[in-house]
């Protein structure tokens, strides 16, 4: 007998072998890539829980909770609950101020929107978590020669860090909505994430942490008093004072 001829089907079974186990290291292989995909998937939507604490046309608040660290956010471990008197955080928010992509000094929170802020910081931040951040996104309307009416956006993220500091995190400051983009279309606000060019600056109370984020020592004794600083058309520092639980008066005038 030829032996040649007896190896052939042997080999015939190898070749079939190898060609089997390929396709199931091939199938393996894609197996694994579905479940390792799943698993992320999984864990992107385990990443972030939100709480939704108020929603209404004008402005909404969100205790958000973040399982890992983010870019300007640490780890969580923040100083709350806590207890601010929203007099204090809307005198506090009507002192910071920021510098423009154009390079004009102006308010980083409009007058109107500033008691309202407080009220909800103040509450959020009483029923925050030690994991849980604030998330703001505020809406004002404003019509202009009686015929059109543009939108304004104000979005933030905020928490008390461990100094007990009260961080804030600007992405949108007063920021006009372009026609016909939605709000619902804008990305939740996160500390760190850049959107808009303007940086907040510096003053007694409040140090920068980013161009965008500032540490702000709330029980600074300034915040106690009703007030808005600006820059007026001269360069001089103007006040504005702001009347408890009413509009700010139209005309500014000059610290003495």
């Amino acid at each position: 007998m030829n032996p040649e001829r007896l190896s052939e089907p042997v080999a015939v079974m190898r070749l079939l072998e190898f060609k089997l186990a390929g396709r199931a290291l091939r199938f393996g292989v894609i197996a694994v890539a579905l479940v390792g995909a799943m698993f992320a998937l999984t864990g992107c939507t385990a990443k972030v829980q939100r709480v939704l604490l108020h929603e209404d046309a004008f402005i909404k608040v969100v205790l958000r909770t973040r399982s890992e660290a983010h870019k300007g956010a640490p780890a969580a471990n923040f100083a709350h609950p806590a207890a601010i008197s929203r007099l204090r955080l809307a005198h506090l928010l009507s002192q910071l101020e920021l510098r423009d992509a154009a390079g004009e000094r102006r308010p980083a929170f409009h007058t109107e929107l500033v008691f309202t802020l407080g009220e909800h910081i103040e509450a959020a931040l009483r029923q925050a978590a030690a994991t849980q951040e604030v998330v703001i996104q505020a809406l004002r309307k404003e019509r202009q020669m009686g015929l059109f009416t543009h939108t304004f956006v104000t979005a933030f993220v905020c928490w008390l860090d461990s100094d007990e500091r009260l961080q804030i995190h600007l992405q949108r400051a007063d920021w006009r909505l372009p026609p016909g983009e939605d709000i619902d279309d804008l990305r939740e606000p996160v500390a760190g994430r850049a959107v808009l060019d303007f940086r907040v600056m510096a003053s007694e109370g409040i140090v920068p942490l980013g161009a965008q984020s500032v540490a702000v020592n709330w029980r600074d004794p300034r915040f106690q008093k009703p007030r808005e600083f600006r820059v007026g058309s001269d360069g001089r520092m103007q006040r504005r004072r702001i009347l408890l639980e009413s509009p700010a008066p139209d005309s500014d005038s000059a610290d003495e």
